[in-house]
């Protein structure tokens, strides 16, 4: 273990977009570190978490996917009247629970790779704001630093990705091309620290992944956060930063399931 001085290092949330990409950064490392290495994901299969991710289907309790169109349809009742006019009767919203429930099972097997298969690689698995220590200083040589790797295990990279964005960035940060300037930055980032003679991760690939991603984290929020959600829970949960912001701020909820039925 080591001590993490407060002069040097803090923790916050929601983040910046520099301060997201110093732990884009940190999870670049971590990803690079075992990307397509088949022995040691073999034993980081045996010896971690199977599939990595706190929200990762095959470690859910079953009832949460058999209730996912009831527990959407609860939140949409519930917010109904805090969202603008309309929003929950959209026919593709007001299916997002059915949608999200019958693609469930092929998305996860999607995002839960072998440890042979292509782009696996070892995961943080719960990547939210307050499972980072930032530094205070600005210099090239400080780096955010992971804390927490209980659900830590084999899968794919951008399960960390979309979990770190929508849990730490605001609407105004992710909007106007902000989450795909993030992305891409995450991009750049994970081929740096794999080195020049890596193979690469294809754009394409990486963002068929990560949007298989988005609808993975929103099954896991409705059928985990959402299903007994209220106005009166997201308030209380407001001033909470270890609470993913779509679970305590409205504007942030609604862009998620923009996002999730997109």
């Amino acid at each position: 273990l080591q001590a993490l001085e407060p002069s040097r290092y803090f923790q916050t949330s929601p983040l910046t977009p520099a301060q997201t990409r110093l732990v884009l950064d940190a999870a670049a490392r971590l990803h690079a570190a075992a990307w397509e290495d088949a022995p040691l994901l073999e034993r980081a299969a045996a010896r971690l978490v199977r599939h990595g991710g706190s929200g990762a289907l095959t470690a859910r309790n079953p009832k949460e996917l058999q209730e996912l169109p009831a527990s959407w349809d609860r939140f949409a009742a519930a917010f109904a009247s805090e969202a603008p006019p309309g929003f929950f009767a959209r026919p593709e919203i007001a299916r997002l629970g059915v949608r999200l429930h019958a693609a469930a099972v092929y998305i996860s097997a999607e995002l839960s790779p072998s440890p042979a298969d292509p782009f696996a690689t070892i995961v943080h698995g719960d990547l939210k704001a307050m499972n980072v220590f930032l530094p205070r200083g600005d210099t090239e040589n400080d780096r955010a630093v992971l804390i927490d790797f209980a659900s830590t295990g084999v899968g794919n990279a951008m399960t960390d990705v979309v979990l770190h964005l929508v849990h730490a960035l605001t609407p105004a940060d992710l909007d106007s091309g902000g989450e795909e300037a993030l992305v891409d930055y995450y991009l750049e980032a994970l081929a740096a620290r794999r080195g020049g003679g890596a193979a690469p991760y294809p754009r394409e690939a990486a963002l068929r992944h990560y949007r298989l991603a988005v609808c993975d984290y929103g099954r896991f929020v409705v059928g985990r956060f959402w299903r007994d959600a209220t106005p009166a829970s997201f308030a209380a949960n407001a001033a909470k930063p270890n609470v993913v912001l779509a679970n305590r701020n409205l504007a942030s909820a609604l862009r998620f399931v923009e996002r999730i039925s997109e």
